[in-house]
């Protein structure tokens, strides 16, 4: 018998990317002045008037309670990965005191500090979080089947799983939608694919990995590299002309008809947004 706590382990980790990302944007539209501002009226300058005027919207009011709602979620995702949430204020040394602590994600909205807090504080430690779930998310799909019960006792060879490519794109919003509407994929990392820097999509037994690609370098499809070397996946299937009427039907233009190609596989090619080529077909 297979367990099944690879594939629940993976979706956690998944479902915990997505809603990081989803807290990261609200603290982000939160934070107009691009910090907490102290509550201390002493110090807490423009940045505090600024804030205590934009609470006069019922729309800004609503994402304090959003991010209010989150906080504790969100801290016990990040203490789980061994990420530090506390802010320690240390008192000027001509004064002296006790060293304060305080829950980080605590001040987004109420900051009782003696000090503004930049936003990137709260930002980098979730983009931290999000890094290390996503190294154990790829870490996951890798992990071989666990085998329980009666099985486990028996001699096997362990077996290699399915393959699970990973594409750096521009716009991971605009690659699910494509894959979503045009190929029939469907998105396993949440409902607000605006707000992503990895997803997992999948259909039937294949899933793809898509990591957004930094600013300052474009995706590389085989085919940029190397013109004789044109695909970047090869999609196993036994009926790809039913597969590309299919395609057909959902809006997608496709270049090739299926065909008989030298090598031998019989089928057609897809080219996504960013260029990544996908040839569905079978050896011949």
């Amino acid at each position: 018998m297979i367990g099944k706590g690879t594939k629940a382990e993976l979706m956690t980790f998944v479902d915990d990317i997505s809603f990081l990302e989803k807290f990261r944007a609200c603290i982000l539209r939160f934070l107009i002045v691009g910090a907490a501002p102290t509550q201390d009226p002493l110090w807490g300058g423009r940045g505090l008037i600024d804030m205590r005027e934009a609470m006069k919207s019922e729309e800004f009011r609503d994402l304090r309670r959003d991010i209010n709602t989150m906080k504790g979620r969100a801290a016990g995702v990040l203490k789980n990965l061994g990420v530090v949430t506390t802010l320690h204020q240390y008192p000027p040394p001509a004064v002296g005191g006790p060293i304060v602590k305080y829950p980080l994600f605590g001040l987004i909205t109420d900051n009782r500090s003696q000090h503004s807090i930049d936003g990137a504080v709260f930002t980098d430690k979730l983009d931290e979080a999000i890094g290390l779930l996503q190294h154990a998310a790829v870490e996951q799909a890798a992990r071989p089947p666990v085998i329980v019960g009666e099985e486990r006792s028996k001699s096997y060879a362990p077996e290699f799983g399915s393959v699970m490519p990973v594409f750096m794109v521009n716009d991971i919003a605009a690659t699910l939608d494509f894959y979503e509407r045009k190929l029939g994929f469907m998105c396993q990392s949440g409902p607000h694919p605006e707000t992503l820097t990895f997803a997992i999509m999948s259909r039937d037994d294949m899933k793809i990995m898509l990591k957004i690609a930094r600013s300052d370098l474009d995706p590389t499809p085989n085919s940029t590299r190397q013109g004789a070397l044109a695909w970047d996946v090869f999609v196993h299937t036994f009926d790809p002309e039913a597969l590309a009427t299919e395609f057909s039907t959902r809006g997608l233009a496709i270049p090739m008809k299926v065909a008989d190609n030298e090598g031998d596989q019989r089928g057609f090619c897809v080219s996504d947004l960013d260029g990544y080529v996908l040839f569905f077909g079978h050896l011949v």
